[in-house]
């Protein structure tokens, strides 16, 4: 999921690249790939976070077999799931912000650096991208996301290629299944296989949606 999420980011980025305020269409297809990519590849990183650590106390010790036969350090960017979390809750962080708000305004769904931007408070600032996703003074790095994705991704290809010859530890129950989910996601990336990975375009330049007057909707 991560992956084809980030295909379909890049996607959007590239639509969005050198528009003019005339190109309102091509606007909107861009600035709704962004905005399916995003969510998607954040929850997908969060079920490889949760299948890789649990949710805490023992599922983390009992799965650090599992981290250890992908190679999957507990440092990875895949662990934190906290951006997502405001993601899932996304109406509970409303009902906070509108009771704590003093002027109840804010700023969301912004594609673009945070320098081109004046007058919000991190906190009131919900959805915005510019090569970090950011919520509210929390960041995840998307590119990382990705390469951490990848790289779990060619673990459990040489494991497969190589299971004969793989330790005891990585040809336990856990990491089996685990491999099989992998294996039916690399096998849908080969299906959409490109030339060019799909976060080559991807730069912080790209800019979009923010401005002075950022674009706002009833909740």
């Amino acid at each position: 999921m991560v992956l084809v999420a980030a295909r379909l980011l890049n996607e959007g980025l590239t639509l969005l690249q050198g528009l003019g305020a005339e190109d309102w269409d091509a606007h909107e297809e861009g600035m709704g790939r962004v905005w399916i990519a995003l969510p998607m590849m954040l929850t997908g990183a969060a079920n490889i976070s949760k299948a890789l650590w649990g949710q805490g106390g023992r599922a983390t010790t009992a799965r650090q077999v599992l981290r250890q036969s992908l190679d999957v350090q507990d440092t990875s960017p895949l662990r934190d799931v906290s951006v997502r979390n405001h993601l899932e809750h996304f109406d509970e962080r409303l009902d906070r912000w509108y009771a704590k708000s003093a002027h109840r305004n804010y700023l969301d769904r912004m594609v673009g650096p945070l320098s081109t931007i004046q007058g919000f408070a991190q906190s009131v600032m919900f959805r915005v991208f510019d090569h970090t996703y950011d919520w509210a003074a929390r960041q995840t790095d998307v590119s990382a996301l990705w390469e951490s994705q990848r790289a779990l991704r060619e673990s459990q290809r040489a494991l497969r290629s190589h299971g004969a010859a793989c330790p005891p530890h990585a040809r336990s129950r856990p990491s089996t299944q685990l491999r099989g989910q992998l294996e039916r996601s690399a096998a849908k990336d080969r299906r959409g296989h490109r030339k060019h990975t799909p976060m080559d375009d991807l730069r912080p330049r790209h800019r979009t949606g923010g401005g002075a007057n950022p674009e706002r909707s009833r909740h």
